[in-house]
């Protein structure tokens, strides 16, 4: 499409076209070598992408991991109270532990993904910081969570809808204990 129209303004010789060029690919620049640092400014900024882009892959597997989780235990809910019946022991003990244990798996990798999450987003500042001190201090001078917002995180929300979940895990042993109680 470009090349169109830079062939488009050499037949037709406009004067105005003559500002339209041909984007340059990375490879194609010519690399500054930092002498100071001994390194290839183009790297740098490879780097610090890098980690920006492993912070996104990360917060995807967390919200796939919660989704996932969601959809099992709605799942299983649905599958303990399909019958109208009085839950059996089994079914209410094994669907209470199964639920309560998926959820457990979902709080620790919430945590471990929240952990590598940090590192990647620590590396990407100090690369910022050594090579582009001055974006590193505007970067540090915006407040990037208002005071009191640390509850609303994204860790946070889906840490609390995971333990939610372990509450509503153990709503068919309540139910089964019960029954028990009542018809004793």
């Amino acid at each position: 499409m470009l090349a169109s129209l830079s062939l488009l303004c050499e037949v037709m010789s406009w004067a105005s076209c003559a500002k339209i060029r041909r984007p340059v690919m990375a490879s194609q620049q010519s690399h500054e070598i930092d002498k100071e640092k001994g390194t290839d400014s183009v790297y740098v900024q490879m780097y610090f992408e890098h980690q920006y882009n492993w912070m996104k892959k990360l917060e995807n597997e967390a919200l796939t991991i919660t989704s996932l989780v969601i959809a099992l235990t709605a799942a299983i809910l649905t599958y303990g109270f399909s019958d109208g019946k009085v839950l059996a022991p089994t079914t209410a003990i094994g669907i209470s532990i199964l639920m309560a244990v998926i959820n457990l798996f979902a709080i620790a990798y919430t945590i471990r993904v929240d952990f590598f999450y940090h590192v990647h987003q620590r590396r990407a500042k100090e690369v910022l910081k050594i090579y582009s001190p001055n974006l590193y201090k505007l970067d540090r001078s915006i407040a990037q969570n208002p005071p009191g917002d640390r509850l609303w995180r994204r860790r946070n929300i889906h840490l609390a809808l995971h333990f939610v979940l372990i509450l509503v895990s153990f709503l068919p042993l309540v139910l089964y204990l019960q029954n028990v109680v009542k018809s004793s």
